[in-house]
């Protein structure tokens, strides 16, 4: 067996099946890091690797453990969004005062809804999920 790193249609490192035999990773680790190049591939692979594998981890986890972690993120974006909201409710309702126009009930509505939506939609998701077999 013969193993081979290609780049760009040229052979830049191969070694043959007698070094993997033997269990020579002291030689494989020579080679690799005399070389620029391979050195810099070992060195991305093991890095994603351990990235990758924190991902995996996290994925693989049961939906009890990340539902608390949910709820607090949905909790801060809630935090936000209502001085965000209200900030913008404020500025268009002035904006729209001194235009001479009268749209302040559908400005306040408008703002009141999206709002609103923050908390509605996740308790219509919760109401979907156990409303199904094998939901909770």
């Amino acid at each position: 067996m013969e193993i081979l790193i290609i780049n760009k249609n040229k052979t830049v490192f191969n070694w043959d099946s007698k070094i993997l035999k033997n269990n020579d990773i002291e030689g494989i680790a020579t080679k690799v890091s005399k070389n620029k190049y391979l050195k810099k591939i070992a060195i991305f692979t093991l890095a994603y690797s351990m990235y990758s594998q924190k991902i995996v981890m996290a994925a693989g986890t049961t939906a009890n453990t990340l539902d608390p972690l949910g709820w607090k993120l949905l909790k801060l974006i809630r935090g936000w969004a209502k001085w965000v909201l209200l900030l913008m409710c404020v500025v268009e309702i002035a904006r729209s005062g001194t235009k001479g126009e009268n749209k302040t009930l559908a400005i306040v509505t408008k703002y009141l809804i999206i709002y609103a939506s923050m908390y509605l939609i996740p308790v219509l998701f919760e109401a979907i999920e156990t409303s199904f077999p094998g939901g909770n």
